[in-house]
C-alpha cells in the first residue's frame, strides 16, 4: 500500500528526513469505533486524540446508527468490543489496537510491531474487553469532543 499526504499537513521534516502519516491509498476515513460507556474506551479515545498528528481518526460508540448501519451494510454483526474501520475494510479487537497504533507513526507504530507480535494479545485483549466494566468502570457521560465520521447522515452530527 502507499502513502498519501494528509490535506491539512503536507509534509512534516525532521532533519533531512521526509514524516509521512501512513494513509492507504483510497481510504477516506480512519472511523475509531468504541464502547460508549466503557471509562477505559473512553480514555483511549482521548489518548488516541492527543496524538493524532494528522487527524486522522474519527470517533463513534458501538451503539451509534452509524456503527449500525455500517454493519448492516458489510453484512457483518455488530462488535462487541473496539472496531477500526477504514473504507469498506474493518478490524476487531486487538488487531484494531495495533492497526490504530500504527496508524499514528513514529514511536507508536514501533510499539505496534512490538504488540503485533506479542504472544497472546488476542487472548489478553479478549480477557481485558470481557472485565473492562469491572475493572474500569461505566461512566454515563459521553465524549464530546471528538470529531465524528464525516459520512454522518444524521441531521445533526454527533460529535463523539
Amino acid at each position: 500500500m502507499g502513502c498519501i499526504l494528509s490535506s491539512k499537513d503536507p509534509s512534516l521534516f525532521v532533519g533531512l528526513r521526509r514524516i509521512k502519516p501512513l494513509v492507504p491509498l483510497g481510504f477516506q476515513e480512519w472511523v475509531l469505533v468504541y464502547d460508549g460507556p466503557c471509562a477505559l474506551c473512553q480514555r483511549s479515545v482521548r489518548w488516541i486524540m492527543e496524538r493524532d498528528k494528522h487527524a486522522l481518526f474519527r470517533y463513534t460508540p458501538l451503539q451509534s446508527t452509524w456503527t449500525q448501519t455500517f454493519c448492516e451494510q458489510q453484512g457483518i454483526p455488530l462488535p462487541q468490543s473496539v472496531m477500526l474501520v477504514a473504507g469498506s475494510h474493518y478490524w476487531e479487537g486487538a488487531e484494531a489496537v495495533v492497526m490504530a497504533c500504527k496508524q499514528l507513526g513514529g514511536r507508536y507504530r514501533i510499539g505496534a510491531f512490538c504488540l503485533a507480535y506479542t504472544p497472546g494479545l488476542k487472548k489478553m485483549y479478549r480477557w481485558l474487553a470481557q472485565h473492562r466494566y469491572s475493572i474500569f468502570g461505566k461512566k454515563e457521560e459521553a465524549l464530546t469532543t471528538c470529531p465524528g465520521p464525516r459520512s454522518w447522515r444524521e441531521p445533526h452530527p454527533h460529535s463523539y
